[in-house]
């Protein structure tokens, strides 16, 4: 398979890992909680560690994907490159995930259960956009990947 799918492809499954086990730290104690039986008021407190980890590992499937990182790897890889900047991956990444989350209600309300299958498929690839840029603004000023890419280039 030539050209930029054949190079993704290969990619996809530590990328799905990475994305999977992001997630799952973020909710999975609240998820966990819930399960458990206890009432939703009593996991309010877990809603800014939830956040914050959420943010944490934001970068984590762009790294996997640029890097071919394994899903620890690249939450390890995230939580660098968030580091010191972490208000800037927020403010970048909440209105991609509130766009998502608006975009996926307007489908399943317009369009019912086709449009909500829709969403499942197309909305989750959106954030991931925001999280790309992210991804080499926090490169280019924390490693000076500006440079690097510019020495590769030059004759």
């Amino acid at each position: 398979m030539p050209g930029l799918l054949g190079a993704a492809l290969p990619r996809t499954p530590r990328v799905l890992g990475a994305q999977l086990t992001a997630l799952l730290t973020a909710a999975g104690p609240g998820v966990a909680a819930l399960a458990a039986g206890l009432p939703p008021l009593v996991l309010l407190p877990l809603a800014p560690v939830a956040l914050w980890l959420g943010v944490l590992f934001s970068l984590a499937p762009t790294a996997a994907g640029y890097e071919g990182l394994g899903p620890v790897a690249a939450l390890r890889r995230s939580a660098r490159l968030v580091r010191g900047a972490w208000w800037r991956t927020f403010c970048w990444t909440a209105p991609a995930v509130a766009f998502t989350a608006g975009a996926g209600y307007a489908l399943l309300a317009q369009a019912g259960l086709p449009g909500a299958l829709a969403a499942l498929v197309l909305l989750p690839a959106f954030p991931q956009l925001p999280a790309g840029l992210l991804y080499v603004d926090r490169r280019i000023r924390h490693e000076h990947l500006a440079e690097t890419l510019t020495a590769e280039t030059a004759p």
